[in-house]
């Protein structure tokens, strides 16, 4: 095991067969233009033909609704404005109508006499589908300074610091760090324990697997065969405090590892401090920073004969208006 204390650099061993879902991290990307959206409930604009909005805007992607093929176009309307809503679409063009057909197999059990015969048997549903642009407003892009561009680490080892810059994209997915080892530190100590993006299952080409019911929740980062990072969470109850268990393998020995991260909850449900435990003993603690809802940065520790000593601090530094691309209609941003 390296060195540092907070570092865990060997891989995790997870053995189940629970159906995973990987997150690729590319799928949020849109096909039009790359912007970031949150979904909302507000009113969808609808444009037809060559209409266009007056105001700056952005053309994201195009969103689709299905309904059967005895529905009103205004149900049909209805269906697609609430996709975009969902999609975090403000406006959308209409560009298709059409009705299709969908081809199922279905499979039949016949009794002759002594025989049963298997078969198939293909049936049609017909159904209209409506197609359009998105559009997502300039003006409704409020909350770039919520998203992370960018973390600062100031690592401290005998007395040196060291600084760290890890860069993000859009969706929270790790781009690149300053250097190599700025890589390893975060891919190896920073992201197995970000439980808050571990809990939206949407870490890049991890796996993540869900059961609403009993609210248990899994994790892993598995690469062919080897599964190198998993971790499972124990069922939510009603304290403000949840274990998730971890195990890691290290690929050279062989050898399995066990730790328990303890995250605990202020009353608002926000992750105040996580603890990361092996058979009781504290390997180190966290103690995570907000201001306005949005965490500002973290700083972990290890105890050591009895007193905290300062492993790393990490800021976070935020995504801004100037970093989209420019908008159609740029000249009416700030315009009513």
């Amino acid at each position: 095991m390296n060195k540092h204390l907070y570092l865990v650099s060997f891989y995790l061993l997870f053995s189940s067969c629970a159906y995973y879902t990987l997150y690729q991290g590319t799928e949020q990307k849109k096909t039009i233009t790359d912007i970031p959206l949150r979904s909302h409930n507000n009113n969808v604009d609808v444009f037809f033909n060559n209409e266009l909005p007056a105001e700056a805007f952005y053309k994201v992607q195009i969103v689709d609704a299905v309904a059967p093929v005895n529905a009103s176009y205004d149900e049909l309307l209805l269906v697609l404005k609430q996709n975009a809503q969902a999609a975090g679409m403000d406006a959308v063009i209409i560009i298709n109508k059409e009705q299709a057909t969908q081809y199922d197999n279905v499979p039949d059990r016949l009794e002759l006499s002594d025989t049963t015969i298997y078969r198939e048997r293909q049936i049609a549903t017909s159904y209209q589908r409506l197609s359009a642009i998105g559009l997502k407003y300039f003006k409704r892009i409020n909350y770039m300074d919520s998203i992370v561009k960018s973390t600062i680490i100031d690592e401290y080892e005998n007395g040196k610091a060291r600084k760290l810059d890890i860069h993000f994209d859009y969706y929270g997915n790790f781009i690149y760090g300053n250097d190599k080892y700025s890589n390893e530190f975060y891919l190896n100590n920073i992201l197995p324990f970000d439980i808050a993006r571990h809990f939206s299952g949407n870490v890049a080409y991890w796996e993540y697997y869900r059961e609403l019911d009993s609210r248990i929740m899994a994790f892993r980062l598995k690469e062919n065969d080897v599964t190198y990072v998993s971790a499972a969470v124990d069922p939510f109850g009603t304290s403000r405090a949840i274990t998730i268990h971890y195990k890691f393998l290290d690929p050279v020995s062989g050898k399995n590892s066990k730790y328990d991260l303890q995250c605990f909850f202020d009353n608002d449900g926000r992750l105040t401090g996580k603890q990361l435990l092996k058979k009781n003993y504290l390997v180190w603690k966290e103690k995570i920073e907000y201001m306005n809802s949005v965490v500002t940065g973290y700083s972990r520790f290890a105890l050591v004969n009895g007193e905290e000593r300062l492993l790393f601090k990490a800021n976070n530094y935020f995504f801004s208006m100037d970093d989209l691309p420019k908008p159609f209609n740029v000249s009416n941003i700030g315009k009513k």
